[in-house]
Parts: structure tokens; C-alpha cells; sequence
């Protein structure tokens, strides 16, 4: 495609959690025309990630526009895809005469556009200094092409996208924009099951409920891209084994019936050079708790509930409920129209709320950038008092029954479900809670805090009072970042006027060797990094009886110096 190409607008969909970000963001496009039609103008800025699904917005504003403003032309253009030198005349255009290659006028895309719509890709590519000319027009309204004495109106509306970072934006021309954020799909996991069926709508069929689990909690780098690719490596591996018979072409079904879970292994796997998802991430992650002692069954049993569970490859499949699936739920928002589906199926929020409980027994953090079956994501506590814990149970019991009842008399339920939870985002964590959950769910906590802490000598009963059980285990690291607290060392704190300067040289000295071994040359080496000549390294070694302890056979340091940020 060209640098510079005229819009065409696509078909799109909108998972649950984009309802409310696009309802709002269609405010914000309302109030830009409103400003317009009243002669004021505005610039939009749309940010996201790589991946993340800015052009649908923008298609969303110039769908919105052209309904006021019918016929009006629509230029885009990639500011990263062209040279620098070349952007401004694209931009600008220019006079014949203006350079050595400009053989005759050329109009730039500002004012081709008319009082249509420009829209800037990737903005945040474009040089600070033609920033600078793109303000001016902007604040003035008129601009000048290249070797140009007279000015030319700008009567287009201006839309970017970026994802690049604030950094890359001169201050002056950040605030000329109304900028609006798209969230990326690691703080919304639970429309990557829509997105694969927006890909392939029979891959839902063939999932396992262990890969519906890893897809929830891989942190989505390429956020919508990345899932276009994982759905079109699937797709490949079956279109393989059906050419090879091992499964059938009508219908999918192995071939071979035993073995199901290498074949289904065959079909859920990509190549490491196309992407970093891990099919086999809760098999992975069985491994290791099983190693570290825990009771994998009794979490089992909780996921099992909602049609997950951390067997990658077992051969119970999601797809088996087919009515289900069928049974979709389409939201328009207001005038958006056709163009854009807003989806929401039973199904699918059954199996994110396994992935929710999952998150909740292992004290995780369902909106963290890392991928979550790592459980190195630890959520920090909200330290409510046990009588905020038992107000804030009771307003969600109450939210809820209101919801739900409120929703029979209101149009758009996801909308209100979202704007009335808005409220209520400091959710207790499991650990907060522990004394109001069931017995069974007692134990499946107990189990997964064992791994988490790594302490498997805890009981029950020494999870209703969290902050007795950090006292008991000062140097546990997820107990300190739970309650937002710094790891201290076990074993008693000696004093600073108690240490004498030549055990911490002793000690620096020791570390450095330690880390950089006692081969020959090694004193060169140590003087090097501690800024000292070899001589007066020497000198220290031999004086502290270090050059001694150095020389003998096969000797290891073992004292180490570490400083903490």
C-alpha cells in the first residue's frame, strides 16, 4: 500500500471490553463536530499500543463525521513510511521550481482533503521540528507548500494515531490534540475469546479448556495482531493434518483414536521465531506445583466449575456446547450502525470467570502486563479493616441485586454493568477475605499461598491473620509485596556502629573476587573496579590476610556485599 492512500472503511467487531471505552470515545468524537460546526476546531489524537486497534476508532470518528458531512473526501497517510524529507511535501506540497525534483505543483495532502478528513498514522514518527511547521497550521489555520509566498487555508480535520510514547511529541504540539487512549488487550483479557472467533470460528470449537486458560493469561504483546497470528498457526497445523489424513475433512475428528493428547499438542503449537505464546503453559505450570508439593486437584475442581482447567491437552473441549456459542448477544452502540457489532456471549464470560477465580486463588493481578500463569504477578492487598471488608461484601451483594434489576429497565445492560462497577473497582483479595470463604475454598488458597510463599508449613489457620504470618517470615518476598512492604533479611539486624570499616573492605574485596574468580591476574582485575592502583590492592589483600586465603587450591569465596535498591 502507498504512503498516502484514500480511506476505505472496514467491518469491525467490539468485544465487551471495548463497550465502554468506544460509547466514550464516541462522546469525545461528538463534541470535536459540535466544535466544529461552531467554527472552532480540534485535532484528535488516538493512542495504543501496536496491535491494539486504533484504526477501528479512527473509522469510528470519520464514520461519524461523514454522517454530518457527506461526501467529504478522506486522505490518510503513514507518517513512517515516509522519508523526513519527503513528509513535509506530502504534507504541504509544493511549487514548481522548489527543488531540483519539483518539476511542477503539487498539491499536499492537507489540502487535498478539503474540509474532509486527514488522517496522520503513526504520528509520533514525524520529526519535531516539522511538528513544529504542523502546529503552526494548525493554531492558524493556513499553511504555506514549499517555495510557496501565499498561504493556503486548512479546513481539514485532523486525526492521528500513535503508540509511540509522550516523549516523542513536542510539549506545544502534545496539547493542540484532544488525545484518547485505547486500552491494550492485557487490561481487558477477557475479549481475546471474541477475537478468536472473530478469526476463526472454528478454532472455539476445538479449544481445551487449558488453552483457553493460557490465552486469558498471556499478556498479549501484539495485543489484536498477536492473537490474529496465534489463530492463523492453529489454523495451519489443521489444514496440515487434514491433508495428511490425520484428520478427517468433514469434520474434525482424528483419524487415529487413540493418542489424543500428542495429536492435540501437534495442532496447539507455534514456531518460536513467529510469537512467545505458550499453548502448553498450564501443563507447564502443573509441573511445577506438583514439584513444589501443592494439591493440583482441588484447584482443578474450582476451574472445572466454569469449563477451564490447567491440563493443556486434555480431551475435554469448550467447543462441546455448541448451543452456547450460538446464542451471541449483539449491542450496537448508539449511531455507530451496522458497521461496527458490539458481541457478548454466555459462554464465553462462563469461562472467563474460571480465569477470574484462578486469578483470585493465586492472588494475581488480572490486569498486569505479565503473563499470569508465570504467577509472578502478585496483587498488593487493599489492608481494608475487617469492617470495610465486611461493608464493601455487602455493597457488592447489594450492586449486584440492583444491577440486575435496574438492567431489566435500562437499555445497553453491558453499558450500565460497566458505568455502575465503575464505582466499585477495589475488590478484596482472597487473603483479605479468607475467613468468609467456604471450607472447600479454604483449602484451594491454603494450597496455592503454600506455592506463592513457598513455605509449606502453613496452615489454615494462619492465613486469618496475614500480617501475624508476615511477622513470623520477615524475609518472605511475595508476603512483603502482598502487603506492600519491603523484604527484610531473616536472622537479627547488626548495628552500623557495630561494623568496623575493615570488615566491610574485607568484605567488598571478597565480593569482587567471588565474582570475578582468583585466576591469575585477578588482583589487575579487582583494581580495575575498585578505582585502586595494583599495587595498593595488594598491599590491602596482604595486610587483611585475604592474598593468603586466595592462593590456596580450589578456594571459593563465599562471603557476599549486596546493596539493595
Amino acid at each position: 500500500m502507498d504512503s498516502t492512500y484514500s480511506w476505505e472503511p472496514g467491518s469491525w467487531i467490539v468485544p465487551p471490553g471495548l463497550v465502554e471505552t468506544l460509547a466514550r470515545f464516541e462522546i469525545r468524537c461528538d463534541a470535536i463536530i459540535n466544535k466544529k460546526k461552531a467554527g472552532e476546531h480540534s485535532c484528535l489524537l488516538i493512542r495504543g499500543e501496536t496491535g491494539v486497534g486504533k484504526s477501528m476508532f479512527a473509522e469510528c470518528f470519520v464514520h461519524k463525521y461523514l454522517k454530518q458531512y457527506p461526501g467529504r473526501r478522506v486522505v490518510a497517510i503513514n507518517c513512517s513510511a515516509i522519508p523526513e524529507t519527503l513528509l513535509e511535501s506530502e504534507l504541504f506540497g509544493y511549487k514548481k521550481g522548489a527543488s531540483s525534483t519539483a518539476v511542477k505543483d503539487k498539491k499536499g495532502i492537507l489540502e487535498i482533503a478539503g474540509d474532509g478528513v486527514v488522517i496522520l498514522e503513526e504520528l509520533g514518527e514525524m520529526e519535531k521540528n516539522l511538528q513544529a511547521k504542523l502546529l503552526v497550521a494548525i493554531e492558524r489555520r493556513v499553511f504555506f507548500s514549499l517555495g510557496d509566498t501565499k498561504e493556503t487555508r486548512l479546513n481539514a480535520q485532523i486525526v492521528a494515531t500513535t503508540n509511540a510514547p509522550r516523549e516523542k511529541f513536542r510539549p506545544d504540539f502534545w496539547f493542540r490534540f484532544e488525545t484518547f487512549a485505547v486500552p491494550p488487550l492485557h487490561k481487558r483479557r477477557y475479549d481475546v475469546i471474541y477475537y478468536v472467533q472473530h478469526f476463526d470460528k472454528e478454532l472455539i470449537g476445538l479449544l481445551t479448556g487449558g488453552v483457553v486458560l493460557a490465552l486469558f493469561g498471556y499478556n498479549w504483546p501484539g495485543n489484536v495482531r498477536e492473537v490474529e497470528s496465534v489463530c492463523n498457526a492453529i489454523r495451519e497445523n489443521i489444514e496440515y493434518a487434514r491433508r495428511n489424513k490425520f484428520i478427517k475433512d468433514d469434520k474434525f475428528e482424528f483419524t487415529v483414536k487413540a493418542f489424543h493428547r500428542q495429536q492435540y499438542s501437534a495442532l496447539f503449537r507455534q514456531r518460536s521465531e513467529e510469537g512467545s505464546f505458550c499453548f502448553s503453559k498450564g501443563s507447564e505450570l502443573v509441573l511445577r506445583l506438583k514439584q513444589g508439593g501443592v494439591n493440583v486437584k482441588c484447584i482443578e475442581a474450582v476451574l472445572d466449575e466454569f469449563r477451564l482447567g490447567l491440563d493443556s491437552f486434555s480431551s475435554v473441549i469448550v467447543g462441546s456446547v455448541e448451543n452456547d456459542l450460538n446464542n451471541t448477544v449483539e449491542y450496537v452502540v448508539s449511531s455507530i450502525g451496522e458497521r461496527i457489532k458490539i458481541v457478548d456471549n454466555g459462554i464465553f464470560r462462563k469461562l472467563y470467570g474460571g480465569f477470574w477465580s484462578f486469578c483470585f486463588v493465586f492472588s494475581q493481578n488480572i490486569n498486569s502486563s505479565s503473563d499470569l500463569l508465570d504467577l509472578k504477578s502478585s496483587v498488593v492487598c487493599n489492608k481494608f479493616s475487617k469492617e470495610r471488608i465486611a461493608e464493601r461484601i455487602e455493597q457488592m451483594a447489594f450492586s449486584n441485586e440492583a444491577v440486575e434489576s435496574a438492567c431489566k429497565h435500562v437499555s445497553g445492560k453491558l453499558n450500565y454493568i460497566n458505568f455502575v462497577n465503575y464505582i466499585y473497582d477495589d475488590e478484596p483479595q482472597a487473603l483479605e477475605i479468607f475467613s468468609t470463604l467456604t471450607e472447600e475454598m479454604k483449602l484451594v488458597v491454603l494450597e496455592c499461598t503454600k506455592f506463592l510463599t513457598g513455605i509449606k508449613e502453613i496452615k489454615t489457620d494462619d492465613l486469618l491473620d496475614i500480617n501475624a504470618l508476615r511477622k513470623h517470615y520477615r524475609g518472605n518476598e511475595f508476603l512483603a509485596y502482598y502487603l506492600g512492604e519491603e523484604v527484610e533479611a531473616d536472622g537479627e539486624e547488626i548495628h552500623i556502629e557495630n561494623i568496623s570499616l575493615n570488615e566491610l573492605r574485607d568484605l567488598y574485596y571478597e565480593t569482587l573476587c567471588s565474582v570475578l574468580g582468583t585466576s591469575h591476574g585477578y588482583q589487575k582485575k579487582i583494581a580495575k573496579v575498585a578505582g585502586r592502583t595494583e599495587g595498593r590492592v595488594s598491599q590491602v589483600l596482604d595486610k587483611n590476610g585475604l592474598n593468603e586465603k586466595f592462593r590456596k587450591l580450589n578456594y571459593t569465596p563465599r562471603k557476599r556485599l549486596v546493596i539493595l535498591k
